[in-house]
């Protein structure tokens, strides 16, 4: 399970913003002052200010720009051995380095892209959408609110996938709401006989530690 995370590198290889770096831009570029800085509340305001054009827009110049390329985390990443990927990412740098090693996968962006699923393929599915579906993009505060009647397909086989596989998050905050409701629904419903998980974490607060680790 994928975060914007992964994306962050030592070097000076250019790269797209993570959720907190993207919130700033955004809050910068409409002014926002509110309290919270969160990426949900900070592009729902940009949205009601400049409409979803602009918000998307923008997304597409700081996202899709054509210089991102697959850093060596992600080339390393896409030659484990896990046959699912799920990631919140709208870029393609894990689609890239699939293609550079030449590795087939099934991409899995709306409802209808589940009926193509091929078990001789990793799987590749982009929960929050991705930048060249401008249609697809979850990021606003709306749209976390709408994300099971947008993608009720998409939502069964994450929830499925939440009850049965052993998930290792890499380059996630966890704090994602969305995130957050579906993983303890699920988590939830199976009381102590559910999987355990795991997360790589830069520095995790204390209070997130024992949160997550109750969970």
């Amino acid at each position: 399970f994928l975060g914007a995370g992964i994306s962050v590198s030592t070097g000076n290889e250019p790269r797209p913003p993570t959720g907190t770096e993207l919130a700033n831009q955004l809050a910068k570029r409409i002014e926002y002052t509110g309290l919270d800085k969160s990426l949900s509340k900070v592009a729902q305001y940009y949205e009601l200010e400049r409409g979803r054009n602009g918000l998307i827009q923008y997304l597409i110049k700081v996202i899709g720009a054509p210089q991102f390329e697959p850093l060596q985390t992600h080339k390393i990443i896409v030659r484990l051995p896990f046959k699912i990927i799920i990631t919140t990412n709208y870029d393609r740098l894990i689609e890239l380095a699939f293609d550079q090693i030449k590795k087939p996968f099934v991409r899995v962006v709306g409802n209808s892209d589940i009926a193509f699923v091929d078990e001789s393929k990793r799987l590749l599915i982009k929960w929050h959408g991705s930048i060249e579906q401008p249609d697809s993009i979850i990021i606003t505060e709306d749209d976390y609110l709408n994300f099971f009647n947008i993608l009720p397909t998409v939502s069964i086989v994450l929830k499925s996938y939440f009850a049965t596989k052993t998930l290792l998050f890499l380059g996630y905050s966890l704090s994602d709401e969305n995130f957050r409701r579906v993983f303890t629904g699920v988590t939830t419903d199976l009381a102590r006989y559910r999987r355990m998980a795991y997360a790589v974490q830069l520095s995790p607060t204390h209070y997130d530690q024992l949160w997550w680790r109750n969970k």
